[in-house]
């Protein structure tokens, strides 16, 4: 998957996450809404319903202070004994009659009664007569008040004292009155419903386990239309049709919602007490409230919302995956540029650079990465071409010959970087004598390195013209004259070793001379500075003249010669190895083998150079003469040595 879908698909990732995680919020917080509401809506109702028993126990107080005013003044009705039925009868309380229809005008739907304490009716007035003696059985005389035990009315009963005696005043409010001020108040349907109360249904008998949950309706009551609201009944006669069952249902719960179809609703039950109660049984106004409306604007503002934010995320995805779009074009265009540079195309052209935001910053860097790869590509190629120039100077050097057999000899350069300016050589004359050339060329690198080639091919072809080393210089000098336009030199030394006597003729062109290492007959060790001649470096002057010198070696004599890279090396502190250093070396010597005093040599230079990076060609040739070779050794054919015959070993470039 490319970087614009994956930031794309996290993108939109984040701006639905957001979304999906506020429906759900959103979703919880309208259950934890609703739950809250209908809980602080139980909170409201409870009181409530309580004023309401509170009003209608003040409107049946309210006539009975009135009646316990006129009792006392009441004249005491006669009474004689019925010989029929053998109890007693009253006169007619005329008086009292007249006084109770009065208050009962201005208390309209009460009904009133006065009872002896027997039980007797001795007076009533009312409608609803017939509940006025409802749990009365002249024994239960103390104050009480609320439903009565048949659930059809509100009563107060008080205890009065007359001259007579005891008589109990009751008044009675009919339940659907009572519901229907509710109703009328609330708006709503209201129910009174009467269900059992078991305080552990564990213990429940099996006889009494139909009673669970059971309910029983006492009453409905539902609101009248008034002029401000004309369908106000209608509508609540809809609605308690739609959620009548589900709103009678059995609930363990003093609140809880409810649904039906599209109708919504809140139910909240408040427990009344009951005139006679029992413990088993309980008495509840179930307040039914129709939520239908707001529901459905709830639901409809929801549909907006949630339309308006997925309408919402679907246009920020389009701009966003347009704008990824725009704005990964440069990154694309960008892109294209490296796998360009992959494919060593460095003309193609980079674009963006002019910008000034991050892809300008990265296009102009990879306008340079692309002019470092170049360079490097350059550096490669050049680093290739140094290294074959290194292996075709390597080829120069002589590694090994079969010619010289009454000398040994060992050599090594090592150039400072890839090729270098010093050279050796060593050949066979046509007298069987053996040529040797040791050369440092000015500066170092592949310059120095073409220049010493030149002037080793020179040298080497035009010793076999001349004898004399110094007409040997004179002639090579002429020549590298002629072709020096980068005006280099190079110091040389040439050195032609009778293999008779050990003597060795030379011509110094500006070199190190050459040390001599001998040792006489008491083992005693001499190092010895070849005479200097007069000479100049090689490649300076053209008509230049060259003297030489000789110097005698003994057989086992050994001549070291070198180039300044091994007396100038530098250590840390900035201070030469030096010449004294050399002698100082060579003096301790105590092998003649040639690659034993080399070894020594170069391991002596790099302890004291330490990490110190080289900074000249260093080359170092040991010849040792072994003396005229004997008959077994001239008869040895195509080059092999025997164990005791001399040998000749060169070392190119390690």
């Amino acid at each position: 998957m490319q970087l614009r879908s994956r930031i794309t698909l996290a993108a939109a990732f984040f701006l639905l996450a957001p979304v999906v995680l506020f429906f759900l919020i959103d979703l919880m917080r309208d259950r934890f809404i609703a739950s809250s509401f209908v809980e602080r809506q139980f909170e409201d109702d409870q009181p409530f319903v309580e004023g309401f028993v509170r009003e209608a126990q003040l409107r049946l107080e309210a006539p009975a202070s009135e009646i316990q005013a006129i009792l006392p003044s009441e004249q005491i009705p006669r009474s004689f004994l019925n010989p029929d039925t053998g109890t007693l009868v009253y006169e007619p309380w005329t008086t009292m009659q007249f006084r109770l229809e009065q208050i009962a005008e201005n208390h309209a739907g009460l009904s009133f009664g006065l009872f002896d304490r027997d039980g007797q009716l001795l007076v009533s007035v009312g409608e609803n007569v017939d509940l006025l003696a409802q749990g009365y059985d002249g024994t239960n005389r103390s104050y009480a008040n609320g439903i009565s035990p048949n659930a059809d009315s509100f009563m107060v009963r008080r205890t009065m004292r007359t001259l007579r005696g005891l008589y109990v005043y009751v008044g009675a409010l009919s339940v659907e009155e009572f519901i229907g001020n509710i109703s009328d108040s609330v708006g709503e349907p209201v129910a009174l419903i009467q269900r059992a109360i078991i305080e552990n249904p564990a213990g429940v008998r099996p006889q009494d386990q139909a009673r669970l949950g059971a309910i029983e309706v006492a009453g409905v009551g539902l609101p009248n239309a008034t002029s401000a609201a004309p369908n106000r009944y209608e509508s609540a006669v809809v609605f308690w049709e739609a959620v009548k069952d589900s709103a009678l249902a059995s609930q363990p719960r003093r609140y809880f919602t409810l649904s039906d179809g599209e109708h919504r609703g809140i139910v909240t039950e408040i427990r009344v007490e009951v005139l006679t109660p029992m413990l088993e049984e309980g008495l509840f106004v179930r307040l039914v409230r129709n939520r239908t409306l707001a529901a459905i604007r709830e639901e409809k503002q929801n549909r907006l919302v949630y339309g308006g934010f997925t309408v919402l995320i679907l246009v920020s995805v389009i701009l966003l995956l347009w704008f990824f779009n725009r704005s990964f074009r440069p990154l694309t265009d960008l892109i294209e540029a490296l796998r360009a540079l992959a494919r060593h195309d460095f003309d193609y052209r980079i674009p963006h650079t002019n910008r000034r935001d991050e892809l300008g910053a990265l296009a102009r860097g990879l306008t340079d990465f692309r002019s470092s790869l170049v360079d490097r590509e350059r550096l490669v190629l050049l680093k290739e071409q140094m290294e074959f120039a290194a292996q075709i100077q390597r080829s120069i050097l002589p590694h090994s010959f079969n010619v010289a057999d009454f000398a040994s000899i060992d050599a090594i350069t090592k150039p400072a970087e890839d090729v270098g300016g010093d050279f050796f050589d060593v050949f066979m004359l046509a007298n069987g004598n053996a040529g040797i050339v040791v050369a440092d060329v000015a500066d170092k690198g592949m310059g120095s390195a073409l220049f010493g080639a030149l002037a080793s091919s020179l040298t080497r072809a035009t010793a076999r013209l001349y004898n004399c080393p110094g007409k040997v210089l004179e002639a090579v000098n002429q020549q590298l004259c002629e072709r020096n336009e980068a005006d280099l030199f190079v110091t040389l030394f040439y050195g032609v070793m009778d293999r008779e006597t050990g003597v060795l003729i030379y011509a110094n062109a500006g070199h190190e001379p050459p040390l001599l290492l001998n040792r006489d007959g008491g083992g005693e060790t001499r190092v010895e500075r070849t005479a200097t001649t007069h000479g100049l470096p090689l490649g300076l002057v053209p008509d230049a003249k060259f003297e030489t010198g000789s110097v005698t070696l003994r057989p086992s004599d050994n001549l070291v010669l070198f180039t300044d890279g091994i007396t100038e090396a530098e250590n840390a502190e900035n201070r030469l190895f030096s010449s004294a250093a050399l002698n100082d070396l060579l003096l301790r010597q105590s092998s003649n083998v040639p690659s034993d005093i080399i070894s020594s040599v170069l391991e002596d230079v790099r302890a004291f150079t330490g990490e110190q990076p080289q900074s000249d060609d260093i080359t170092l040739m040991v010849v040792r003469y072994d003396g005229v070779p004997t008959q077994k050794s001239a008869d040895n054919k195509d080059g092999e040595e025997s164990r005791e015959s001399p040998k000749l070993r060169v070392v190119g470039n390690t």
